[in-house]
């Protein structure tokens, strides 16, 4: 009988780590910070799902601080994510109506990092129609490639809805130039996407 306790209880070690480890991801996952002494864990995927949160709820000075928090908190711990790079773009452009500095390197690094990113593509090829004269020629022309290539996907009618729907002059001059070269006939699917 003892020896089976023991059993049991070896057996159950494991379980209950395991147990805790995944309560920790999801508290963590989920924007917690869980600290243990000195030391603080938290993940870039639960500050991104707050950016997002705050950004689709409310539009009020509030939100748009606390989605610029979260979203360089998740920067911060992931880098390479263009994602909160991007959303800290487009919070300048929202706060000041153009692309500022910092909004214009980050659309620059977003293309250096990854010349075609599907999570990004529509968010950054908006922010650069949409501030056409601020964007440098090598990024234009990264945009430009991207908007194409993403054209020829499934996600067709998607493009083709972003570029007819851009506000800036000289982005919707461009916009209309690279419908123009989208492939002719639109395909059975881009009825699903718009």
């Amino acid at each position: 009988m003892a020896q089976t306790l023991k059993l049991f209880g070896l057996a159950a070690l494991p379980a209950a780590m395991i147990g805790l480890c995944l309560a920790a991801y999801q508290g963590l996952s989920q924007g917690e910070v869980v600290s243990a002494g000195p030391i603080t864990f938290s993940l870039a995927e639960g500050h991104e799902a707050r950016a997002v949160h705050v950004l689709s709820r409310a539009r009020g000075l509030n939100s748009l601080r606390i989605a610029r928090e979260e979203s360089q908190a998740s920067l911060a711990l992931s880098p390479y994510n263009n994602m909160p790079r991007l959303r800290l773009a487009y919070l300048d452009w929202v706060e000041t109506g153009r692309l500022t500095p910092a909004a214009r390197q980050a659309l620059i690094t977003s293309y250096d990092l990854a010349a075609y990113d599907h999570e990004a593509s529509e968010w950054r090829i908006r922010l650069a129609l949409e501030n056409w004269a601020s964007v440098p020629a090598q990024t234009r022309a990264a945009v430009h490639a991207e908007a194409i290539s993403y054209g020829r996907t499934l996600r067709r009618g998607r493009i083709v809805s972003l570029l007819r729907s851009i506000q800036d002059p000289d982005g919707q001059l461009r916009a209309a130039l690279w419908l123009r070269e989208l492939p002719g006939k639109p395909s059975f699917f881009d009825h699903a996407y718009r």
